[in-house]
């Protein structure tokens, strides 16, 4: 197997604090890459050692963590302060854990359960370094979704919040490889077959970005010089706590 690493995010408005939350979300996780469900370090299975954060309540911020060669990073961000907008669901792996197939479908699984209004899988640029780290990401930020999308990503969900902004009809129709209506409003869209690390300074997928975002409407995505860009209007939902 290579040693290509994955990333996939979640944001939605479920602020992710209610009982039960994380079992579910766990349960989920555990259908599609069950090798990137947090347990005892040691355990041979290749999960994380589970970290608390301050918040150390029992539907609290959760961080977890394991060393190469299984490779697993994992948080939850529910929403605690009154700015936040989504809570936060983000995993990163290398494909001896979970391959493209099993984060698509955890991606796609949580984005329905929970209500979505984004959600993406991609796999990280360049090689891991000699110690197995992976090489640096800038992870998508719900501060993101209410100035631009930056990019389009190999397999992206659009909730409600963005297909409610394009239209469902013009998000149906996208000249994607995949375009699958999960729920009433919410569409996963996939660029290619197989998820494949590119080359350095090349990237395959490059037509098929700009065509996609072209349909989509290219004012949902960063430009250099672009002054006006098209977002939804997110509310602050969050809890307001410390």
């Amino acid at each position: 197997m290579g040693t290509a690493t994955h990333v996939a995010q979640v944001f939605t408005r479920d602020p992710l604090t209610g009982p039960g939350t994380l079992a579910r979300l766990f349960s989920i996780l555990a259908r599609h890459a069950p090798g990137a469900v947090p347990g005892p370090r040691g355990d041979g299975g290749g999960s994380a050692r589970a970290l608390r954060s301050a918040h150390a309540e029992s539907s609290g911020e959760i961080f977890w963590d394991s060393p190469s060669p299984m490779r697993v990073r994992g948080g939850v961000h529910p929403m605690f302060y009154p700015t936040d907008t989504h809570a936060t669901i983000t995993l990163e792996c290398n494909n001896a854990v979970a391959g493209p197939d099993g984060l698509v479908g955890f991606v796609r699984e949580a984005s329905t359960t929970f209500g979505a209004d984004f959600g993406y899988v991609d796999v990280l640029p360049g090689p891991a370094a000699a110690n197995g780290e992976p090489p640096g990401f800038v992870y998508l930020t719900p501060q993101n979704l209410q100035a631009w999308l930056p990019e389009i990503w190999w397999g992206m969900v659009l909730g409600p919040a963005y297909v409610d902004l394009i239209g469902g009809d013009v998000v149906a129709s996208t000249p994607a490889r995949e375009v699958t209506r999960l729920g009433p409003a919410t569409y996963w869209l996939q660029l290619s077959e197989h998820l494949t690390q590119p080359p350095t300074g090349a990237d395959p997928l490059e037509r098929q970005r700009r065509e996609v975002a072209a349909h989509l409407g290219e004012r949902l995505f960063w430009k250099a010089g672009r002054t006006s860009f098209a977002v939804p209007r997110f509310a602050a939902t969050g809890a307001g706590r410390r």
